[in-house]
């Protein structure tokens, strides 16, 4: 390939870097954590999930038939019913839902899991009685729509799919930039200068986790624009712009032919045979309550990830209890829909196993992150310290200081979500914001970046280190009085959080407080000029020297 074709290749892959590297590494740092969302962060914020909630499918199907002799009928389309657990949910709900339509009404019954008693009624739009029930967020509830769509609604959906479409182009273009990939799987040099370790930083873990990348980018793209922008587009092109008659096509309605014929609905078998399976019934669906013909179907979660895939949905005659069909989560809707999200969605959460796959998907994730954050200094490297750029070394170096300050400054704002989780649940969303905000001026506040990152991270594991002495405070059950063998899980992610909390303080230990004396001297001593004949002396990146060096250019 021509030198000036690769070079433009390298100028793509530079300022899409640069222009998104900071939002990339906000949406995969969070990712790295809503992985851990369910199970795992879920039952570490809910106290009531420390004690397994033990499920009595007799009282929840005379519970179901209580309250729906009270339903209007036309509210009975669809009954739904979420279950209180670790897997599931945190409490009891009871949904009543009329037909979808611009009208839709729907009603939500919230009880007590343990005790079964009726602790609020919601009526109205089903969108507005969702929001209303999660008015107080859990962290994980935090962190999971955070990922998704940074609290901001569509526009952020569109957001992160754009993300997932501009870290495709990343992966592409720095593939033919770097065309030494076996090479540069094995090449790591830290301790020659610090723009060779982020540059080795950078192409070790790119070439190592590249299938990972692109499929994050992919599935995150799908996921992200699917519903915002292809879906009104295919309607648009095939359909007229009938979305609903597209959503007919593809997902099939499964509401059954009533025969109008009452019936009494056997929940409590249902229950009984779903919980036989094992893993988690997280849900029931009913459609068509009341009729010979209604069908239930449950929603479960194989808790040791030892299946195919880790959720699975029943379909069962509602009347007589009978079992008809397993399928995948997504199978149900049908069509060509469903096979697509049964295989783009577990992969993209990484819930297709257990704790083995989140560890795993967790790291990968983080990798993605650190990808574009060492993007960001790389290029502020090279440009306040060696031949590209056109600036003063300070004002490169501002960048740095707004990139250390958004991307360390995310990694304490999380580490302060484990402390609002338990000492002021309600302003969970506020703190975050506060914690985050506030760390960008301190970085630019401190003597060099490095300070500010040292800073940074370390007061991140001085929080997390001090997560689980919080919780023997605040909680019965604690990591300090669980070492008997109960209340494992609660013990587990505490330690866990005391183990990142001292690797954070390690790593802020053994950083650096200033770039080396010597260095410095040298380049502000100089001028541009002088600079450029020194870079590749200094810093060793004779790939990227060789597209940008004056020959290369003059060809």
């Amino acid at each position: 390939m021509q030198r000036d074709t690769l070079k433009k290749f390298y100028i793509v892959h530079s300022w899409v870097g640069v222009i998104t590297g900071i939002l990339l590494f906000i949406i995969c740092f969070s990712g790295a954590l809503s992985v851990f969302g369910s199970p795992d962060l879920k039952l570490w914020s809910n106290p009531s999930l420390h004690t397994k909630t033990s499920i009595d499918p007799a009282a929840i199907d005379q519970l179901v038939e209580r309250y729906a002799v009270d339903v209007p009928e036309a509210l009975k389309h669809e009954v739904m019913v979420l279950l209180p657990g670790a897997e599931a949910f945190g409490d009891l709900y009871i949904w009543f839902e009329s037909e979808h339509g611009p009208e839709e009404q729907a009603i939500a019954l919230h009880f007590d899991p343990s005790t079964l008693e009726l602790i609020e009624r919601l009526e109205g739009n089903p969108e507005v009685i969702f929001a209303q029930s999660r008015a107080v967020l859990t962290m994980e509830q935090f962190i999971t729509q955070f990922h998704a769509n940074l609290h901001m609604g569509k526009l952020g959906l569109i957001l992160t799919g754009l993300l997932g479409l501009t870290l495709m182009a990343s992966i592409v273009t720095g593939l033919i930039i770097h065309r030494k990939i076996l090479k540069e799987m094995f090449t790591f040099r830290p301790w020659r200068s610090l723009r060779l370790m982020l540059t080795d930083t950078h192409k070790v873990l790119s070439v190592w986790g590249i299938l990972f990348h692109g499929m994050i980018g992919f599935t995150g793209a799908f996921l992200g624009l699917a519903t915002i922008i292809l879906l009104p587009a295919a309607a648009l092109v095939s359909f007229q712009g009938d979305q609903e008659k597209l959503l007919e096509t593809f997902q099939p309605e499964h509401m059954p032919r009533l025969s109008g014929e009452p019936a009494n609905m056997s929940i409590d078998k249902v229950l009984r045979h779903s919980l036989s399976l094992g893993g988690v019934t997280r849900s029931i669906i009913i459609l068509g309550w009341g009729d010979k013909n209604a069908l239930a179907f449950t929603n479960t979660v194989n808790v040791d990830g030892t299946g195919e895939m880790a959720s699975e949905t029943h379909n069962y005659q509602l009347s007589s209890g009978k079992h008809l069909a397993r399928a995948t989560a997504f199978e149900m809707v049908g069509g060509v829909s469903g096979p697509v999200l049964d295989l783009i969605a577990p992969l993209h959460f990484g819930a297709f196993g257990g704790l083995t796959v989140r560890i795993i998907w967790g790291l990968l994730g983080l990798s993605t992150a650190l990808i574009a954050a060492t993007g960001i200094m790389i290029w502020v490297e090279r440009r306040a310290y060696g031949a590209e750029g056109k600036l003063s070394p300070e004002n490169y170096l501002r960048l740095n200081k707004f990139t250390i300050g958004s991307c360390s400054g995310l990694v304490l704002a999380c580490a302060s979500l484990f402390w609002s989780q338990r000492l002021a649940p309600e302003f969970i969303m506020a703190l975050f914001f506060c914690v985050w905000a506030m760390s960008i001026p301190l970085a630019f506040s401190m003597k060099n970046n490095y300070q500010s990152n040292r800073l940074l991270l370390g007061l991140s594991g001085a929080m997390l280190m001090c997560v689980p002495f919080i919780d023997a405070l605040t909680l019965e059950h604690h990591l300090f009085n669980s070492l008997d063998g109960s209340h494992n899980h609660l013990a587990a992610i505490d330690a866990t959080l005391l183990c990142i909390g001292l690797a954070l303080l390690g790593i802020a230990k053994r950083l650096p407080r200033a770039r080396r004396e010597e260095q410095h001297k040298k380049y502000s001593r100089v001028n541009k000029p002088t600079r450029e004949a020194l870079a590749e002396d200094c810093y060793d990146d004779t790939e990227t020297a060789a597209i940008n060096t004056p020959t290369a250019q003059a060809q």
